[in-house]
């Protein structure tokens, strides 16, 4: 991609490639017909309707795994950074579901959601092994040093005041406490606010400055799969197709439980069993020096 065609389409990140642009026409075929932000006065309700039901039930399905991918990455972090147990603040939660993979770990799990429709179904989901709140993370409503861990994972390109959001997750944290954060790093076009809610994609760079400018010191870049994210991303699209296809003919599936005819397991599976060896070649990449690791851990300085 030319120097000149970034700048004519705008956006932040990493320099556009061919495959960004593909990214970006099957953004615009799925969030056809869906809600699109416009304005501070509507950000509820395109929060509110940001997680649809298929959205939902494949997220605590089990069955997604590129989310289970993830689960894995934050499980084994948050074992480790709380092996004598503490208190954990899932900021931007969405509906429950990283909340959902850190129980059983012994420890006291909070959450915080904009959006008050989702903070009802992550509730709904978690029972009382999680308190869930609803505010904005620029004014978390805890006292100060209260937390030992801090999780943010996709959120702060949803938020004009990152800078400001970054300063109450400092205030809630302990000294020395850790903040799990996560922020897209590919290119991101203009049209990508009113279709996703993006602000801004980052790069390496950008969080690394962003993160010490607040006081945090990255400790562990954590894996994010890249080429495997990506490949797996269009098998889930592909799905997604087929499962609307299948419900005008009252065939109700997941995307993660589409079958064809003659398959004996769903597509998602099969499709995704093929690509298990970039998954397990690209665990092993030197993340400590790849500039798509915007997946860390960082410390707060005391």
């Amino acid at each position: 991609m030319n120097r000149s065609a970034t700048e004519h389409f705008g956006g932040t990140g990493n320099p556009a490639k061919l495959w960004d642009y593909v990214d970006l026409a099957l953004l615009r075929a799925a969030k056809r017909n869906r809600a699109r932000l416009s304005g501070p006065e509507g950000t509820q309700k395109f929060y509110g309707s940001f997680f649809t039901r298929e959205d939902i039930a494949l997220l605590h399905s089990r069955k997604d795994r590129r989310r289970e991918a993830r689960a894995e990455t934050l499980r084994s972090a948050v074992r480790e950074l709380l092996a004598g147990g503490g208190r954990l603040l899932d900021v931007g939660c969405g509906v429950g579901d990283n909340l959902a993979e850190l129980g059983g770990l012994g420890i006291v799990l909070r959450g915080l959601e904009y959006a008050e429709q989702s903070a009802r179904v992550a509730r709904t989901a978690l029972g009382d092994s999680a308190e869930v709140m609803v505010g904005s993370a620029t004014a978390i409503p805890l006292s100060d040093t209260t937390t030992d861990v801090v999780v943010c994972l996709e959120v702060l390109e949803h938020i004009h005041d990152h800078e400001g959001a970054l300063r109450e997750i400092g205030r809630v944290l302990k000294p020395h406490g850790h903040l799990v954060i996560s922020v897209p790093y590919r290119h991101w076009f203009p049209v990508y606010e009113p279709l996703m809610g993006h602000l801004r994609h980052y790069t390496r760079d950008d969080l690394e400055g962003l993160l010490a400018r607040h006081g945090y010191r990255i400790v562990r870049y954590l894996p994010n799969y890249p080429g495997w994210s990506r490949w797996a991303d269009y098998v889930y699209v592909l799905c997604r197709a087929l499962e609307r296809v299948a419900a005008r003919f009252g065939w109700v599936r997941s995307a993660a439980e589409i079958t064809l005819p003659g398959l004996s397991r769903p597509l998602a599976e099969i499709l995704l069993d093929r690509l298990d060896w970039l998954k397990r070649r690209e665990a092993d990449l030197p993340y400590p020096m790849l500039g798509t690791s915007t997946f860390v851990v960082a410390e707060r300085s005391g």
